[in-house]
């Protein structure tokens, strides 16, 4: 069954999860499934990834973790994502689709461009965990990403395979020239590939780019401001600025309201397919520097 799950802070300041049917029944059939324990207690974090009706909640600060959660069945795993200061990371999440085993891919590349050239090396670049090992490993591939790009924080997975939007540094006789390309990484092979954008969008400033899954495509999309600092979006009659969710069809141009008030602009969507992924797995398990061990205490102080 197709869902879309969609998380938010209410306008009394309280994180929210909400299930919906993703069929004719929407917005009628909605449900709040019960976060567990490794979700609840996690601190500000993000949602970087849905895969075979899993879905991964990442938080890097104090120190990274990364939460895979099964709404269906209630059950969640912790994996303690190792970073490298003063180098930045980048997280993706998706399952294998020959082994079904859920992978963590981790990505260290260079924060700032001032310290491209001064650093030779990137130590672990590229690391991977597989919940079947329960441990970090390097890549099976050994066509890392070059050092000179840079990760956007955002990940999508589709058809097996992980995309990330990146920036490339090239030095050429006038200065440094700067483009926008896709990174790839196949989940089964463990190979990287570069995939290049149009001239059109390569040389754009990387804030006006973002990816998306549409169904089993990669969409990339262009937002830019007006004069009034507002984003480029449909005409929808105002209701960008309502504090409800809206979803809207642009071929019928309807709009369903979900009937969920969110504050400000606080929520997050992700669709996702139900799954028994996990079921033979125990709950509650985190993973650290290749051990296993039940949750005890809290991992933050403050809901997912």
């Amino acid at each position: 069954m197709q869902h879309l799950v969609v998380t938010y802070i209410d306008p009394d300041r309280e994180r929210k999860c909400v299930s919906i049917a993703d069929d004719e029944t929407l917005p009628q059939y909605k449900v709040s499934p019960t976060i567990p324990p490794l979700v609840s207690t996690l601190k500000y974090s993000t949602i970087i990834g849905s895969s075979h009706g899993l879905l991964c909640l990442y938080v890097d600060e104090p120190k990274g973790i990364a939460v895979v959660w099964n709404l269906l069945i209630g059950k969640s795993v912790s994996v303690a994502v190792p970073n490298s200061a003063p180098f930045g990371t980048v997280v993706g999440f998706g399952v294998c689709p020959e082994t079904m085993d859920p992978k963590i891919v981790k990505i260290t590349h260079i924060d700032t461009w001032s310290d491209m050239d001064s650093i030779t090396s990137i130590p672990w670049q590229v690391e991977v965990f597989t919940l079947s090992a329960g441990a970090w490993r390097s890549p099976n591939s050994s066509n890392l990403p070059r050092k000179s790009i840079h990760f956007d924080f955002g990940s999508v997975v589709t058809d097996g395979t992980l995309y990330w939007l990146a920036t490339d540094r090239v030095n050429t006789p006038a200065g440094f020239n700067y483009y926008i390309l896709i990174i790839s990484f196949d989940m089964t092979s463990e190979e990287f590939r570069e995939i290049y954008l149009p001239d059109s969008l390569a040389h754009l400033l990387e804030d006006n780019l973002s990816i998306f899954k549409l169904r089993s495509s990669l969409v990339v999309l262009e937002s830019y401001m007006d004069d009034a600092g507002f984003e480029h979006l449909p005409d929808l009659s105002g209701v960008r600025c309502a504090s409800s969710l809206v979803v809207y069809e642009p071929y019928a141009k309807d709009m369903i309201y979900l009937e969920i008030s969110v504050f400000d602009s606080s929520f997050c969507v992700y669709p996702y397919t139900e799954t028994l992924l996990l079921l033979d797995h125990p709950d509650n398990i985190i993973y650290d520097k290749g051990e296993a061990t039940l949750q005890s205490g809290e991992l933050g102080a403050e809901g997912f």
